[in-house]
């Protein structure tokens, strides 16, 4: 699935440094974020 998403640029900044520290690309990273949000038990 692709989606597309318009974030500020500060929030692209952070996203792109939390990628760089986990070793991995941006694309990926954000959905790693996404399925661990998914995965919470809802409250």
């Amino acid at each position: 699935m692709t989606l597309t998403v318009d974030i500020k640029p500060e929030s692209q900044a952070e996203l792109a440094r939390q990628a760089a520290a986990q070793g991995i690309g941006v694309e990926l990273y954000a959905a790693h974020l996404l399925d661990k949000r998914r995965m919470r038990p809802k409250s």
